[in-house]
Order: C-alpha cells, then structure tokens, then sequence
C-alpha cells in the first residue's frame, strides 16, 4: 500500500491492478476495478472471473466489434466461450480464431478448460 499511497499523493496518478496466473487473465483483471483498484484472480477461479464479464473486456474488443458479437446474440465471456474454433471462424472469419484463442488461452493456462466448454 505504500507505493500506491507515494504514486497517489506525489505524482496524482491511480493505478489499478490485475494479479493473475498469466498476462490475459492479469490484463482483463487490472480493468475490473478501475480506477485505483486491485483485482485478484486467484488460481482455480479464472473461469469464475471470466463467465459473467462483457465481451468488451476482452483485449482487443472495441465498442465496433462488440456490436457485431452481439448481434450473433453473445453479450458475455462465458457465451463467446461456449463456441468451438469451428463456429468462431464460421460467425467471424479469422478473427474469431484469434479472439478465441485468447480467451481459451487466457484459462488454458490458468487452470482447466477445453474449446467449447461452458464457463
């Protein structure tokens, strides 16, 4: 709480913080909170963390992209999860092979998980 305390009360600047087993989880964790806030995903909990969160969450979901998840009717994490590589390329071309390797990836290496599970 130092640092936090010194960057606050010198520099005037918040810093919000994601604690997670690897980068994806860390960086979608650091923007739950924000600002000024610590978020910590705890090993076991990453798909916990991730089901319920708008696919906006997801690095690299704009406001753009995010109009056309929902219109294939998919608002959360969990729901893009549900979807094999096999539909994400049929409903979103390479992109969605990409995406869904992030999120795959992002639990993957965070505790158990296979293409197309619910979350």
């Amino acid at each position: 709480m130092w640092e936090a305390d010194l960057t606050a009360g010198v520099l005037w600047l918040s810093a919000s913080v994601g604690v997670a087993a690897n980068k994806f989880l860390a960086k979608v964790a650091s923007d739950v909170n924000k600002p000024a806030g610590i978020t910590v995903v705890a090993p076991g909990h990453a798909e916990s963390f991730l089901r319920f969160l708008p696919v906006i969450r997801i690095p690299g979901i704009g406001p753009v992209t995010e109009k056309e998840i929902h219109r294939q009717g998919i608002k959360t994490v969990g729901e893009l999860a549900r979807l094999n590589r096999t539909e994400l390329c049929k409903l979103f071309g390479s992109w969605g092979e990409g995406i869904g390797e992030s999120v795959y990836a992002g639990v993957l290496r965070a505790g158990k998980f296979r293409h197309g599970n619910v979350i």
